[in-house]
């Protein structure tokens, strides 16, 4: 029995919700709907896999999405997957799939000291 609609409550459920309309077809995906229950199927859930770990840069065990059917138990285990920031430096802006602008990488990556060692 589907669960009722619950709109996603945060940016990373928003960008899974939009993952998986894109890939299911289905719109509005809501943060309890289960991924399964919607028509996604093994073949789905690793292209689905293949779209996340593109636009998010995290590389996700396979059966993740057997494990954490729904937006809002994906979103908790992609979370724990995202790497740490160190304390004092901000966390990169969202850039949603795509590279990050030049400038921003250079805030990102610490200078190599002369001689590149």
């Amino acid at each position: 029995m589907p669960s009722p609609y619950v709109p996603p409550d945060s940016e990373l459920e928003h960008r899974l919700a939009q993952l998986w309309e894109a890939r299911l077809g289905v719109s509005p995906i809501g943060r309890h709907d289960d991924f399964f229950q919607l028509g996604g199927d093994s073949l789905l859930a690793a292209e689905l896999q293949l779209d996340i770990d593109r636009a998010l840069g995290v590389e996700a065990d396979a059966a993740t999405l057997f494990i954490a059917p729904t937006v809002a138990e994906l979103a908790a285990t992609v979370r724990d997957l995202l790497p740490p920031f160190p304390a004092g430096m901000p966390a990169p802006v969202s850039t949603m799939g795509h590279p990050p602008a030049p400038s921003a990488v250079g805030a990102m990556v610490p200078a190599l000291p002369a001689g590149g060692e």
